[in-house]
C-alpha cells in the first residue's frame, strides 16, 4: 500500500518510520526505491540499530535518523536529502559510529571527523569549506574517505 501511494504521488522524499525488526521493512524499501519517481527515502528508526542502519544505507536510502532526533535534526536532514543529490545522512549518537567501524570514531582524521559534524549540522559543502578554508573538492573527498571508512555508500551519481 505504501509503494503504490508513493508510486501514484510521486514525492521528492519519503519518510518512513520503522520498527525493531526488519520484517518486511526491506521488501517495502526496495518497493519504494524501485519507484519511477525515485524518491530519496529517509528512515525514521524506532531503535538505532547497527546492522539495520548498514542495510537501509546500502540499499539506497538517503537518511537513517533515530526517532530520539528532535524536530529541528529531523527537518535539517529531509532538506538535506531534498536539496543536495551527493549526500547521505546518517543521525545517530557517537557511540553507534564505533559499532558501525568497529574501531571507533578514532578511524576518522580530525578533519573527516569536522566535515562530518559539520554535514549532521545541516551546512552544505560550499559552507563546510567557507568554514574550514579548504576547496569544496576536498569537502566531497573528505566525505568520500568517511563513508568508506564508515562502510556508508555515498549517494552520489545514484538519483539524476
Amino acid at each position: 500500500m505504501a509503494a503504490a501511494l508513493v508510486r501514484r504521488t510521486a514525492p521528492d522524499v519519503v519518510l518512513l518510520s520503522v520498527g525493531p525488526s526488519d520484517q518486511g521493512v526491506m521488501r517495502l524499501v526496495g518497493q519504494i526505491l524501485a519507484a519511477t519517481c525515485q524518491p530519496r527515502l529517509v528512515i525514521l528508526a524506532m531503535h538505532e540499530n547497527v546492522r539495520l542502519a548498514r542495510r537501509y544505507l546500502a540499499m539506497g536510502t538517503w537518511a537513517y535518523v533515530s526517532r530520539n532526533s528532535t524536530r529541528e535534526e529531523l527537518l535539517t536532514v529531509v532538506r538535506i536529502v531534498s536539496r543536495n543529490r551527493d549526500s547521505a545522512v546518517l543521525s545517530v549518537q557517537k557511540s553507534m559510529l564505533q559499532h558501525l567501524t568497529g574501531v571507533g570514531t578514532r578511524s576518522l582524521s580530525g578533519r573527516e571527523f569536522e566535515v562530518i559534524e559539520l554535514v549532521a549540522a545541516g551546512l552544505s559543502n560550499a559552507q563546510i569549506a567557507g568554514r574550514l578554508s579548504i576547496s569544496e573538492g576536498t569537502v566531497k573527498r573528505h566525505l568520500t574517505n568517511t563513508y568508506d571508512k564508515l562502510d556508508v555508500r555515498s549517494q552520489s551519481g545514484r538519483r539524476q
